[in-house]
């Protein structure tokens, strides 16, 4: 529980668990060292969250979840407080974040070129006084395997935006249904299932308990943004762990053919959700073939993982010639064969 980030919320909402004392009292001591979390976040919302109420914006994430569908903000681990915003109001919020001591933080992985044609996120370091970190990002699912493999539609996610109150000040969210398969493709795709694997499915679980949720749009755009698989196997594993109230025939429905559910079975996706210090790289690599709905999006998708386009070439990796594309391409093979788990 510790290692998985949930502690608090159980101690909230697990009532009825047959604990020895002593873990009990670990419970209770982990809930308040979270209530701590929770104000020192709280009282950094009250200084971020003005900031953006004139601007196009949706709180992603934990923010987001905590205080809307979790019994209270403490019962949801954060580290840091994620935005959602339009590419070109970046440089007039990075101005005024500046004005509160926040330090944009480079990422040579995502030069600037790279970021305005593929899309990122931007790092805003606090001052020293702040625990969590603001991560300004647009659009709202991107990368390679979504840009080559699927077709999600932004502007209909972006028109959906709900409007809630956080910590007091009104903002925009996601609706719940778009809150939902933007967790699945995050946590399967960006994490391959690693990266606290039971706090990612439990977000996915107070989600299933929201009792308005549509499930048939659900469905209906699983399987029109090309992510049927994605869904399917991040909500079952999520009904698997928390026994979440998925109906069965959401699952049925966007259940991939025989074959690559058996193949899927066999890299046991389970143990790298339970495990993930466990799991080895070339497991998650090849989750991410699996994943894709499409034959013809996966010869794509892997056609560009060995041999990238020129234009991504030269965004990533700052080429300006036909050799430096070369060169780049050559670099990205090697980093790939070298590190996949970097790319």
């Amino acid at each position: 529980m510790v290692k998985q980030g949930i502690e608090a919320y159980l101690y909230l909402t697990q009532t009825r668990l047959a604990l020895r004392r002593e873990d009990a009292t670990s419970l209770k001591q982990a809930y308040y060292t979270s209530l701590g979390h929770a104000a020192l976040l709280e009282a950094q919302l009250h200084q971020v969250l003005p900031l953006v109420q004139d601007v196009e914006h949706a709180v992603l994430k934990g923010v987001a979840l905590a205080y809307t569908l979790y019994p209270e903000p403490a019962a949801r681990e954060m580290s840091d407080i994620d935005l959602l915003v339009p590419f070109e109001t970046w440089n007039l919020l990075v101005e005024r974040f500046h004005t509160r001591g926040y330090r944009v933080v480079p990422s040579p992985a995502t030069p600037p070129a790279f970021t305005r044609m593929f899309g990122g996120e931007l790092k805003l370091a606090p001052p020293g006084q702040h625990l969590f970190p603001v991560e300004l990002h647009w659009p709202l699912a991107r990368g390679e395997w979504v840009r080559l493999t699927t077709e999600i539609d932004f502007a209909a996610v972006w028109a959906r935006r709900q409007q809630v109150e956080v910590a007091g000040f009104p903002v925009s969210i996601l609706a719940f249904e778009d809150m939902l398969l933007y967790a699945a493709i995050h946590f399967a795709v960006n994490h391959r299932l690693g990266h606290f694997g039971v706090r990612a499915l439990l977000d996915l679980h107070v989600l299933a308990q929201y009792p308005h949720l549509n499930w048939d749009q659900i469905v209906r755009d699983a399987r029109a943004w090309r992510i049927q698989t994605v869904v399917w196997l991040v909500l079952g594993l999520t009904k698997h762990v928390f026994d979440s109230p998925v109906p069965q025939d959401v699952l049925t429905q966007l259940q991939p053919g025989k074959a690559r559910r058996s193949l899927l079975q066999l890299l046991h996706p389970e143990h790298a959700v339970l495990s993930p210090a466990d799991a080895r790289p070339f497991r998650r690599f090849l989750l991410l073939y699996l994943l894709v709905d499409r034959p013809q999006d996966v010869v794509r998708f892997l056609r560009h993982t060995f041999w990238p386009d020129k234009h991504w070439a030269m965004a990533r990796y700052e080429a300006e010639t036909w050799r430096g594309i070369w060169k780049a391409r050559l670099k990205h093979f090697w980093d790939l064969a070298t590190n996949a788990e970097r790319l």
